[in-house]
């Protein structure tokens, strides 16, 4: 299914699911992300990974966590990790000077979160 099909598409619950934590927790994400990758557009891209990684495969996840506080700890872990990745890719592809690997590993040290 495509955009187009996609959006003559009624809206489902998931959908009002997605968006509700997208609204709550999105700008959080982004600067969880942004503060490993230094990069506007990566972080940007970690948080639509992020959200759409739920909406596809861990949203009865996300929706069976007990507590706010416990929704919120798993998406900012979820966006730490994948920013994590992002950055291990950037630098395996020559992307990252010496200063930003180092930069890294005091965040990973301080949870920030």
């Amino acid at each position: 299914m495509d955009m187009r099909d996609r959006e003559k598409q009624p809206e489902t619950a998931a959908d009002r699911s997605i968006s509700a934590l997208f609204e709550r927790y999105s700008q959080d994400a982004f600067r969880v992300a942004n503060a490993i990758l230094q990069r506007d557009e990566d972080a940007e891209d970690v948080v639509q990974d992020l959200f759409v990684g739920i909406l596809e495969r861990h949203l009865p996840t996300v929706r069976d966590l007990p507590s706010e506080e416990d929704v919120r700890g798993y998406l900012l872990t979820a966006a730490h990790n994948l920013a994590l990745n992002a950055f291990s890719r950037r630098e395996r592809m020559g992307l990252v000077q010496a200063e930003e690997a180092t930069e890294l590993k005091s965040l990973e040290a301080s949870d920030r979160f």
